[in-house]
């Protein structure tokens, strides 16, 4: 696949990669296989008579609001699939600052601050990733008989 940047940007601005999940690699190859790209440009995603770009009108009507209503959801933005995208990743254990770059925000402190909600178990998945490196979770403490965090913070 040729990479393209659909985002309109200013002349020289640079674009930025994005991992690619499996599961899209697979839908994008089943939408090539099945449709073809349109014009110069390869578009993936022509008007309905493929003439050329979507129009957001068009887009919203026939598209994106269709959709929606086959799987009874009234109301979600496109951009929410962005938000979407930033707490899946985040969830997984996702560095903040591989996210920020990904999302194309101008410094790691605006994502923390965006998505800081999201990241109330930060503090656990740090003690569980020590513990995981000095084995402290798999020792019992011969002072107390606890293990973990609790026998460090009893003795």
């Amino acid at each position: 696949m040729r990479l393209r940047h659909v985002k309109w940007r200013e002349e020289g601005e640079q674009g930025r990669r994005v991992p690619l999940p499996d599961v899209v690699a697979l839908a994008l190859r089943r939408h090539l296989r099945d449709h073809v790209t349109w014009g110069e440009e390869g578009l993936l995603f022509p008007n309905a008579t493929g003439t050329g770009l979507l129009y957001p009108y068009y887009w919203y009507g026939r598209i994106w609001r269709p959709a929606l209503a086959a799987v009874a959801i009234d109301y979600f933005k496109p951009h929410s699939l962005r938000h979407f995208y930033a707490a899946s990743l985040l969830s997984q254990g996702v560095a903040v600052s591989e996210l920020s770059a990904w999302l194309g925000h101008t410094s790691v402190s605006f994502t923390e601050r965006y998505y800081a909600d999201l990241l109330p178990d930060a503090p656990d998945r740090a003690r569980l990733a020590i513990d995981g490196a000095l084995g402290a979770s798999r020792h019992r403490s011969p002072l107390t008989g606890m293990t973990g965090i609790a026998a460090v913070a009893s003795a």
